[in-house]
This record gives C-alpha cells, structure tokens and sequence, in this order.
C-alpha cells in the first residue's frame, strides 16, 4: 500500500543498493512470474509495467497496465490503493 502522507521517493533518490545474490534493491520482495499470474488472475493484485511506452508496445505481459518508472512519482495514486501493485521491468 502506498503511504499517502508522503510521496514515495523519486529514483534519483533511491539508493543503488545490492544484495549478496545480486539483485538490487534487496529489501524489495520478489515472487516468480507463476505467482504473479495467480494472484493477477484472482484479482488480488494488478500488475504494472514500469518500462517505457515503445517497450510496452513491442511486448507486455497480458493484462498489465503501463505506468512507467518515469511517471510513477507524479501518477501513482491512479493505482487502487486496496489492491496488492506487482511491477516489472524486463
């Protein structure tokens, strides 16, 4: 859920922080596409595209809505706020 009383950090803000797996941003939970898919299609949760326009249009994941990492900071309060949110970006 996101915290209405503050806007979230914008990414010149977030720290390049990576885990000893070497992911970045390690405090951040993941879950396999598998898991995406069955919480999307029990309509727990929507799933959000973070990319760009152009490689949204060349390929998407079915039934995920485009808001990208550059838009996010000023429209993310266009996403429910009583549904779980699951971005990707590759």
């Amino acid at each position: 859920a996101v915290n209405q009383d503050r806007a979230p950090a914008s990414a010149s803000t977030i720290p390049d922080e990576h885990g000893a797996d070497g992911l970045p941003y390690p405090e951040v939970a993941r879950i396999t596409p598998a898991e995406a898919k069955a919480r999307v299609d029990s309509g727990q949760a929507i799933l959000v595209d973070v990319r760009s326009q152009g490689e949204y249009d060349t390929q998407h994941a079915q039934g995920a809505r485009l808001l990208s990492l550059a838009d996010l900071e000023a429209r993310y309060r266009e996403l429910p706020q009583n549904a779980e949110i699951i971005t990707y970006c590759t």
